[in-house]
């Protein structure tokens, strides 16, 4: 399966100085690891991809195949950073930190989603409303950030620390700045441009070089900061519902049959 490129809206001259254009466009099905569908993956860097299912069972990836190793305990939803730094939660809202061998600690708090862009950069979104807070691992407390994101949105942290949010009432992403002040980011121009504005739905932010989003129709978008724009790369596969990012460019995602497909990046130019 190849990614559907919409050439109008791409821009002349990417080609030779964007390394994303040389990640490999055809995609390599890592599957499921057992006979349920994943319904949620994290990407810390291609020998680091975590995945829950939905019965709530972990998963990692062996980086061979279609294997995977179940990983003690029952998470909603997991997060790896490209340190290897794995945190969880649980429905229940409860937060835990990997500890390695099959081993888990939980953390104080209560979340209903989990971001982890290196070790000391831990974000989540609280219950009900969607606060959004960032620990602090020295006083094992968390400090609340301005602005929420809804119950059903959405934020991406990546290992240089680039803080995206999206909630998908609105569609809109924004950029975290710091001081508990966001910067509200250029939208899409729709997929393909020609076509109306589609609502962002999730954003994957692997570092500021890398960052893809998911519109409400399954269309995938990468972002260049240096024009900016939106880059529709269109749907691909059977749909995707849910996208993962890393800095080194590895891109993941789940198709909509609960597929999990991995893009490893290529440094090598594609043939002309």
């Amino acid at each position: 399966m190849s990614f559907l490129r919409y050439p109008k809206y791409n821009l002349k001259g990417l080609r030779s100085v964007n390394p994303l254009q040389y990640q490999k466009e055809q995609n390599m099905t890592i599957g499921t690891p057992i006979s349920t569908t994943m319904t949620q993956v994290s990407v810390g860097s291609l020998q680091n991809i975590w995945g829950v299912d939905a019965a709530q069972r972990i998963w990692k990836y062996t980086g061979s195949g279609t294997n995977w190793t179940q990983i003690s305990g029952m998470l909603s939803q997991v997060s790896v950073a490209s340190d290897g730094t794995v945190w969880g939660v649980q429905p229940s809202g409860n937060i835990y930190r990997y500890s390695g061998n099959n081993t888990w600690t939980q953390i104080n708090g209560n979340a209903s989603q989990i971001w982890v862009g290196f070790a000391s950069n831990v974000w989540v979104v609280g219950v009900n409303s969607g606060p959004i807070y960032q620990y602090n691992g020295s006083t094992n407390t968390w400090t609340q950030i301005n602005g929420n994101v809804g119950s059903q949105g959405k934020v991406s942290v990546g290992a240089d620390g680039t803080v995206l949010a999206v909630n998908p009432t609105g569609g809109v992403i924004y950029q975290y700045n710091g001081n508990n002040t966001w910067n509200q980011m250029i939208g899409n121009s729709g997929c393909p441009p020609e076509y109306p504005h589609v609502p962002f739905t999730q954003v994957a932010v692997g570092s500021s070089a890398f960052i893809r989003a998911l519109d409400a129709q399954a269309n995938l978008y990468t972002y260049y900061a240096s024009y900016p724009v939106w880059t529709c790369e269109g749907s691909f596969g059977s749909g995707a519902k849910y996208i993962a990012a890393a800095s080194d460019y590895t891109f993941v995602f789940i198709d909509s049959t609960g597929t999990t497909q991995l893009v490893p990046y290529d440094p090598t130019p594609p043939a002309k």
